[in-house]
């Protein structure tokens, strides 16, 4: 069986009640753990790791206990090329690149692709990339466009305040699923369209 605990493990997507969760991390400047960490507190080791780091540089370091650990420790794992995670501290994405066994901002020529924070319902634009909602409810909604460019990338995450963020597909399939997912609070999702359909993007 995949390991649930892997941020980079399909496994994060699960059925039911549709939500998805993939994973962000806090920090990608560390070379060492900060201390006072949470279960499932996530940070990209930084280059020259040491301590519970050391020999780690540029994974993904997870705290977690997992169901047969004495207590929580830390878990590692390595990136693919191409995935996109979301930096927390700096509200940015980065996407791994395995040429160069290193993490770049998200965007054209290294430009930082800032992110848009929303506070109520929103229907995405072409002009819109990495968009965050942030609403002080349950429950908010972002609507997809009804005809996105083939290749069209959003950022789509769900901040604290929020429990739930819908995503309306608008009339698309993801993955040729018809049904509208959510994305729990704390996450982040990378949309490609690809012509026919949303799939997972970076």
């Amino acid at each position: 069986m995949a390991d649930k605990t892997n941020p980079l493990d399909s496994t994060k997507i699960i059925a039911l009640p549709q939500i998805i969760r993939m994973g962000s991390v806090a920090d990608r400047d560390l070379t060492a753990p900060p201390g006072g960490e949470a279960d499932g507190d996530r940070y990209i080791v930084a280059a020259g790791g040491s301590g519970a780091w050391s020999g780690k540089d540029n994974q993904i370091a997870e705290y977690h206990q997992r169901i047969n650990d004495a207590a929580a420790t830390w878990y590692f794992y390595d990136p693919n090329d191409g995935f996109t995670v979301k930096v927390v501290d700096e509200a940015v994405c980065v996407q791994y690149d395995h040429a160069t066994t290193s993490w770049i901002i998200e965007g054209a020529a290294g430009v930082i692709k800032a992110v848009s924070v929303k506070t109520s319902d929103y229907p995405l634009t072409g002009s819109d990339y990495n968009v965050s909602m942030d609403a002080a409810s349950n429950t908010v909604t972002i609507t997809m466009p009804a005809s996105p460019e083939t290749g069209r990338v959003y950022v789509i995450g769900c901040e604290d305040n929020t429990f739930v963020a819908d995503i309306d597909l608008n009339g698309k399939n993801f993955y040729d699923n018809a049904a509208n997912i959510s994305l729990v609070k704390g996450s982040n999702i990378v949309f490609q369209y690809n012509g026919t359909q949303w799939i997972l993007g970076g």
